[in-house]
């Protein structure tokens, strides 16, 4: 290929936008154009991170409640399958450095603490543990009318019915009512999906 002709392909090029870019439109962005987006980025992470924070303590307060829920239902179901009085056992309080946390457990009586780990055992020969501890939900608090749940052994009726009631850090809150029947149902006013407490 000759000189001129590598010349006249050069300036085909640049004048297409190809190489060299001298005269002629570059594609591109300027300085001022990736500054204004990362401007927009940054606002947009700043009001985006709040949000997303608040969605996950909720998401947290609603796994602690539907892990109380499915702890109470359990301990209702044994009571029936091994024809045996069952306790839940409710140690309230606060959950992460503040307080003590909360734990519940499942127990044969209730001379038990939840708080030492294998102190509540339920079951006949073969003793088994089941409990629950704020360990899992940080930043989720526990408070109950009763300091234990009785569940009987013929239909799984609570001799002791009461609310259990679960509170996040931005005060929204689920209750667990347990029912003289045994019937465990969770409710709030906070939270789409769940039904209206009374």
């Amino acid at each position: 290929m000759t000189r001129g002709r590598r010349r006249n392909r050069l300036r085909r090029r640049r004048r297409a936008g190809g190489v060299g870019c001298t005269g002629c439109k570059c594609v591109g962005l300027s300085l001022i154009e990736l500054l204004v987006t990362m401007g927009l980025l940054a606002l947009l992470l700043a009001i985006g991170i709040p949000s997303f924070q608040g969605s996950q303590e909720r998401a947290r307060l609603r796994n602690g409640a539907e892990a109380v829920y499915s702890l109470l239902q359990f301990a209702r179901s044994e009571a029936i399958k091994q024809y045996r009085d069952l306790f839940v056992v409710v140690s309230a309080g606060e959950a992460g450095p503040a307080g003590d946390g909360w734990c519940l457990a499942i127990a044969n009586d209730l001379d038990c603490d939840c708080a030492v780990a294998g102190a509540c055992q339920y079951g006949g020969v073969d003793q088994q543990e089941h409990s629950l501890t704020s360990e899992r939900f940080p930043g989720v608090a526990l408070a109950s009318n009763r300091a234990s749940y009785r569940f009987e052994r013929k239909l799984g009726k609570c001799t002791t019915p009461g609310t259990l009631r679960l509170s996040g850090a931005d005060a929204s809150r689920i209750n667990i009512r347990v029912s003289s029947l045994g019937r465990v149902a969770l409710c709030s006013d906070d939270f789409l999906g769940l039904p209206k407490c009374p």
